[in-house]
């Protein structure tokens, strides 16, 4: 459970990643016919002041320490059935075959571009694969009696387009397995294939569970029987080979899960970009020091001349206090400058430049402008303004519940002929960004307070207990430089021992949609018990 994809030109999702981290998932599509890809996005969040962060005792480089960014390639979509097909696989397939055939001629001594290419065509499996098993737990979730046809076809396509992508990625990973070719190589395919076997047993293990929903409807049970000798085909599969990656049903089954993160980092690593950092503040900063120090030079100097022409420098009283007060001056006058020359400097200007580069041959594929700012409600636009407060009907809801804003925005510039020269099939790129809320918990209440009322039928003195939570709201506000606009809005639920829940809104401005953190390894999301919330 999440809020899912959103977005129709930038591709949302805001997600629970654990009790502590918020996490917002960004796909940035290269479109067609534009060379330089330019896209915008502000995430305004509204903290209940009651929490007590300000810009004084909350710099933008704590907010920089709290947060984590990751930038990958977006995985490029094809569908689980045109994965059987050759020419689906065929640009990287391509590539693959022409370097193997090289390194066995002895034509080239080593590349990373067939390894690159099998790592790249098991993410595109794991998407498809993904999109697959999602489409078909949509058709478990309308079916009944009167439509269990369409599930049945469901499940056949399911089976079907399953047994045949996997059949297709195998033949590619025969190629793989030759003696002349270097260890790198024939590990990296094992790799692979072992976490497309653990996918796919997982995929159709998760299908039986919720195809139990459905079970009395005919002919079903021979397409779970299907699905059962597929998944511990996977298993037999992991076990001839070798591979360990099989649960127990005593043990703790830690290799599992652990193998699992490791061949999960290696697959979907290839998709993965440099990002080097760098601090564009620190030039400004060094000519408003200059400025300042100059200014106060020019002052401390101009005093001197006057002292001197005043009084003889014979040490007496009026010249040893009139020296020590221009000393004071100077000194203010040097801070003062610097205070307000980097605040006219820092306006306008980002706090950091991302330089994003392959990992593999350096390129520069783009650059992101980054930058943190912090203020009150009323500073932001006004229309980010009116979403926030759109469903605050009241006079006591708007002043009853007083907030500090922190805007984080990015400006990201993509080179499409980079990205598509470095990565075949490239689509886009996927930002994701994790925000640590730690340091919100520390200021809050217990997560339970008492409430005695009198019973309205019984007329007994009761006493329950009432749920203690914080609302951070969330507004995404995107944008392209061709003048596409989208906001959306988002409420973080909060108690002291972690977030929550992430609530959305209907076309009522009324909370709908909770979010969980539960998924799955296709999913790319945690497993985390939230049934502890408030306990």
């Amino acid at each position: 459970g999440n809020l899912g994809w959103k977005g129709f030109f930038i591709r949302y999702r805001i997600d629970r990643h654990d009790r502590s981290q918020l996490e917002l998932k960004l796909d940035y599509p290269l479109r067609w016919g534009i060379e330089e890809q330019a896209y915008s996005v502000q995430t305004f969040l509204f903290v209940p002041k009651v929490l007590g962060l300000t810009k004084h005792n909350y710099s933008s480089s704590e907010f920089y320490g709290d947060s984590t960014s990751f930038l990958r390639m977006t995985t490029p979509k094809r569908k689980l059935r045109e994965l059987t097909e050759k020419s689906t696989v065929k640009p990287w397939t391509g590539d693959i075959k022409a370097e193997i055939a090289a390194l066995l001629g002895g034509e080239i001594e080593a590349s990373e571009l067939a390894e690159r290419n099998i790592r790249l065509l098991g993410c595109v499996y794991k998407g498809a694969l993904r999109d697959a098993r999602n489409e078909l737990l949509e058709a478990v979730t309308g079916t009944n009696e009167q439509n269990s046809d369409r599930l049945l076809d469901h499940l056949d396509a399911f089976v079907e387009d399953i047994t045949g992508a996997t059949r297709r990625l195998r033949k590619v990973g025969k190629k793989f397995k030759q003696e002349k070719l270097p260890n790198a190589l024939n590990q990296s395919w094992a790799a692979v294939d072992e976490y497309i076997s653990l996918l796919v047993e997982e995929a159709c293990t998760q299908s039986l569970i919720q195809l139990k929903k459905c079970e009395s409807i005919d002919g079903l049970q021979s397409r779970c029987e299907a699905l059962k000798e597929i998944a511990i085909s996977e298993y037999r599969h992991r076990r001839s080979n070798g591979w360990e990656t099989y649960a127990e049903p005593e043990g703790s089954n830690e290799y599992l899960a652990h193998r699992w993160r490791v061949l999960k980092r290696f697959v979907s690593g290839v998709l993965y970009v440099d990002v080097n950092r760098e601090d564009v503040g620190t030039l400004r900063r060094d000519i408003a020091g200059m400025i300042a120090a100059a200014s106060a030079m020019l002052v401390a100097t101009l005093a001197i001349l006057f002292i001197n022409e005043r009084w003889p420098a014979n040490l007496s009283w009026a010249f040893v206090s009139a020296m020590v007060a221009s000393y004071v001056v100077k000194d203010r006058v040097k801070e003062w400058g610097k205070r307000r020359l980097g605040a006219r400097f820092s306006q306008n200007q980002a706090d950091h430049v991302l330089k994003i580069r392959s990992s593999s041959s350096g390129q520069l594929l783009g650059t992101c402008m980054e930058e943190v700012r912090f203020g009150r409600p009323n500073d932001v636009e006004p229309e980010v303004l009116a979403l926030r407060s759109e469903n605050l009907m009241g006079h006591e809801q708007v002043h009853g519940r007083p907030e500090v804003v922190i805007c984080h925005s990015k400006e990201l510039r993509l080179s499409s002929a980079a990205l598509r020269s470095e990565f075949v099939g490239a689509q886009g790129v996927t930002d994701i960004q994790r925000l640590n809320l730690s340091r919100l918990f520390h200021r809050m209440d217990d997560p339970w307070e008492s409430y005695s009322y009198i019973h309205p039928t019984k007329g007994t003195i009761e006493e329950t207990r009432c749920g203690r939570v914080y609302h951070l709201n969330v507004i995404l506000r995107l944008s392209t430089s061709d003048g596409l606009l989208e906001m959306e809005r988002c409420r973080v639920v909060l108690n002291k021992k972690g977030l929550l829940r992430i609530e959305s809104f209907d076309e009522e401005n009324q909370p709908c949609q909770v979010s969980s953190a539960a998924g799955s390894m296709l999913d790319d999301l945690p497993s985390v018990d939230i049934g502890e919330d408030l306990d």
